[in-house]
């Protein structure tokens, strides 16, 4: 699979990964929320002052969707990591303040993580607005902004 090129590639993805964890159905939140079980690298990203998670193995594909996820046999997250490096214009690194808001993110939606070490990027993404998924109230949580 081709690997995303520009900020507008990873909205996209980041928009329909917001639906399967947000409106999806049962099939598409368990997929959602297992990619953010078992994530190592999360694009940080905010959505009207809430702070979410998705994972560069998810995000670094260009237009990813569940299906084609599942079925993407040589997915590797060196090659979605160097991709995003490229589009962000920095390498992901570890960061003990989006760690402790990944952390309160996955037990808000009821998801034990693995415990490995984790490594993040910022990404503003200032104009986007994912209409349907701009609050997760309905599970209580409300995170820091970036």
């Amino acid at each position: 699979m081709e690997v995303v090129t520009s900020i507008e590639d990873i909205e996209s993805n980041l928009s329909l990964f917001e639906n399967y964890l947000c409106d999806g159905n049962e099939e598409e939140e368990q997929f959602a929320y297992d990619l953010i079980r078992r994530g190592s690298c999360f694009v940080a990203y905010q959505i009207e002052g809430e702070l979410r998670f998705s994972p560069s193995r998810y995000v670094g594909y260009l237009n990813n969707t569940r299906s084609k996820h599942l079925s993407n046999e040589d997915k590797d997250g060196r090659e979605t990591n160097a991709a995003i490096n490229r589009v962000i214009g920095y390498t992901l690194s570890p960061d003990e303040d989006l760690e402790a808001n990944y952390l309160a993110f996955a037990s808000s939606l009821g998801i034990e993580p693995y415990n490995k070490s984790r490594k993040y990027w910022r990404l503003n993404i200032a104009g986007s607005d994912f209409i349907n998924n701009t609050n997760s109230t309905e599970r209580g949580f409300q995170r820091e902004s970036l």
